[in-house]
């Protein structure tokens, strides 16, 4: 059922993804051991499918393939690469660097760090006394999500 559902999707990572996170979800519920490593060995082969396309991918082109991550698919109930792979479990996937970069480009974009600043310092000194209150403190910059990569890069380093 899996490989159908590859075979007619346009979108394969997506569908590899999902293939994967529905035959970990079945092999779990599987009666029969046999049935259920091989159910586990389908998903993982399904994932190194995602992930060699997004190896691909990234290859190519670096921020198609970071818009493509997080592009959500009316196929998959309006959700991204990476929050089925979330949900699957799929690890491998998401230790890919580019899941990796997007992730790090996220945080790192988006927290706003002014040197010597007393929020910035006040930021540091809750962190290490009492973390969940960070995003209280802290200052963000939301301002950056439509950018290209080249100019937040610019934005960053004219802050420094």
């Amino acid at each position: 059922m899996a490989h159908f559902l590859l075979t007619t999707l346009t979108d394969i990572t997506a569908g590899a993804l999902f293939a994967a996170t529905f035959l970990r979800r079945i092999s779990k519920k599987t009666r029969s051991p046999s049935d259920s490593m091989d159910q586990r060995r389908f998903a993982s082969e399904f994932e190194q499918l995602a992930v060699s396309i997004l190896d691909a991918c990234y290859f190519n082109n670096k921020e198609n393939t970071m818009q493509l991550l997080v592009m959500e698919r009316r196929s998959f109930a309006m959700l991204s690469c990476l929050m089925i792979a979330s949900e699957g479990n799929c690890r491998e996937f998401m230790q890919h660097r580019a899941c990796q970069e997007y992730l790090d480009r996220v945080w790192a974009y988006k927290l706003l760090i002014k040197r010597l600043s007393g929020r910035f310092i006040l930021s540091l000194v809750v962190g290490a006394v009492f973390p969940p209150a960070v995003p209280f403190v802290a200052e963000y910059d939301e301002s950056m999500y439509g950018k290209s990569a080249k100019s937040r890069e610019a934005v960053r380093l004219s802050n420094s």
